[in-house]
């Protein structure tokens, strides 16, 4: 803790506002990582638009996981976030909206 303090207090600054029902959510996706549920072998059937973004500091799921999505998922689209962790939403959440609306503005029917 002491070797990451800095990054620690700048984690604790981005997710203060957060309401604390987001931590439901954490707490079933980490169970899911908890019972190691794997379906990379099922990407492949995604045929949706697909937009895989990933922040480049991501010390949950590095980088290699999300190359690895983009890599299975046909046609898909990948944006490295740089300066950003694993929570893109509070973190970058500027940039975030503009990649979403752009992709789904894209791709709208």
């Amino acid at each position: 803790m002491n070797e990451n303090k800095e990054f620690l207090e700048n984690r604790a600054k981005a997710t203060a506002h957060v309401d604390p029902t987001y931590l439901e959510g954490q707490i079933k996706l980490y169970q899911t990582f908890n019972d190691d549920i794997y379906m990379t072998n099922r990407l492949k059937e995604i045929k949706a638009p697909t937009l895989v973004i990933c922040g480049e500091d991501d010390m949950l799921k590095p980088v290699r996981f999300s190359k690895l999505i983009h890599k299975e998922v046909k046609g898909s689209e990948f944006v490295l976030l740089p300066e950003c962790g694993h929570v893109a939403i509070f973190e970058k959440p500027d940039e975030l909206v503009s990649l979403l609306v752009g992709f789904v503005t894209k791709h709208k029917a």
